[in-house]
């Protein structure tokens, strides 16, 4: 590595924030014994009256993976009877099927594929449910409006009290959390599925409710997953800030004139932003840590992490004059501390510290945040980018220019 600003990713086995896992693109990762499948998600469609509680779907989820080792019992009774070559044959397509993702349970249910997040592991897995189809009372484009905005609003705060469990390292918080998301969000998906909807929103609003329905069947894997890091993934990665917003969710907003889908919010605040000039810090230089002088950063920043936790670290890019990016993905962070580890506590001022290379450095270049990340007391790291809108909502980085 040439000796220039170490970026997020300084090894190749390391991921963007320090944790070993690898970074999935982005614009802007063995369950308990005896878990009950969480990730099938509403297989009977319920009627427009329908007022059954949450619960009696899980009972649906348990009769169908019961159904499911029945089948497979008559299926492999009836290969013995088979002629040897056929009954090879099958048993290839059945290791690709289940090597795809439970793809002979997607068949039965004529519905989602059970998505395994990039893993094999049962802790990664989401999807699986029936698609919801809207019927009932036809609304009109004038209370289609209210109606979707009231159906939907919960479903955000909700989210967002989830993810500050996570942050919170409070595993019976995060399981009680989840199910109030998917609960909350099932009822949004149904709500919607609850009428009829004017034609030019018709396949919208049956996309939004399938996106509903995905986000209900990630939340219902949270309730009983306790594998920190598949949470972190499922939550922060797979829910990103950045994905808050799909293409559809904004097709639905633009046309009924409501307001972007809330994004959930960074669990730290910069408050202030100095330019230290020159200082010390250590590099990877090819193999060898060395001492280099860089062009140095000060950012004060506020956690809003509702924990005592080691370390807080941003991502900056660096912008010259005209906006154009010069660097990107330079590590912003907090300093160690030996004799109190967990030092950084709830509403508590800290400050990180961003070194860059002096030779790209120019008068009037400002930084740009493009992600956080928060390392716990018990070694997860918890990160996420910044979207758009909120990065641009920081304004003393924004405002701020070295000198």
């Amino acid at each position: 590595m040439k000796d220039d600003q170490m970026p997020w990713d300084a090894d190749a086995g390391v991921g963007r924030d320090g944790s070993g896992r690898g970074d999935p693109a982005a614009a802007g990762k063995t369950g308990p014994v005896g878990r009950r499948n969480p990730y099938v998600v509403d297989d009977d469609v319920p009627s427009v009256n329908d007022t059954a509680d949450v619960e009696d779907d899980a009972e649906n989820d348990i009769a169908d993976a019961d159904d499911l080792s029945e089948a497979i019992a008559a299926e492999t009774v009836r290969r013995m009877r088979m002629p040897r070559w056929l009954a090879l044959l099958i048993a290839v397509i059945v290791v690709v099927a289940g090597a795809g993702g439970f793809m002979f349970h997607r068949a039965r249910q004529g519905g989602s594929a059970v998505n395994c997040s990039a893993s094999s592991d049962i802790d990664y897995c989401y999807g699986g449910f029936t698609p919801l189809e809207p019927s009932g009372d036809k609304l009109s484009m004038n209370a289609a409006s209210d109606y979707f905005d009231t159906a939907v609003r919960p479903v955000y705060p909700a989210d967002a009290a989830l993810r500050t469990a996570i942050l919170s390292g409070d595993l019976d918080a995060v399981h009680k959390a989840a199910a109030t998301a998917r609960d909350t969000t099932l009822r949004a998906a149904r709500t919607l599925a609850a009428r009829t909807w004017p034609d030019q929103l018709d396949k919208p609003i049956r996309g939004a409710i399938i996106e509903y329905q995905h986000r209900a069947s990630i939340y219902g894997n949270v309730i009983t997953n306790t594998d920190r890091e598949a949470i972190e993934d499922l939550i922060f990665r797979t829910l990103s800030a950045t994905r808050a917003s799909s293409d559809i969710q904004r097709l639905v907003r633009t046309r009924l004139e409501l307001d972007a889908v809330p994004e959930p919010d960074a669990p730290l605040a910069v408050t202030a932003v100095k330019d230290a000039g020159e200082c010390q810090q250590l590099a990877l230089i090819g193999d060898d840590d060395r001492t280099v002088t860089r062009r140095c950063v000060t950012l004060t920043v506020v956690s809003h992490v509702p924990a005592n936790v080691p370390y807080l670290a941003m991502r900056l890019n660096l912008l010259d004059a005209d906006g154009t990016t010069v660097a990107t993905d330079l590590l912003a962070s907090t300093p160690a501390d030996v004799d109190d580890p967990n030092y950084i506590h709830d509403d508590g001022t800290v400050t990180l510290t961003v070194g860059i290379n002096p030779r790209i450095v120019r008068s009037g270049y400002r930084l740009a945040a493009s992600g956080w990340s928060v390392h716990t007391a018990d070694d997860l790291i918890i990160s996420d980018d910044y979207t758009a809108t909120q990065a641009a909502a920081i304004t003393p980085l924004n405002e701020f220019r070295i000198a």
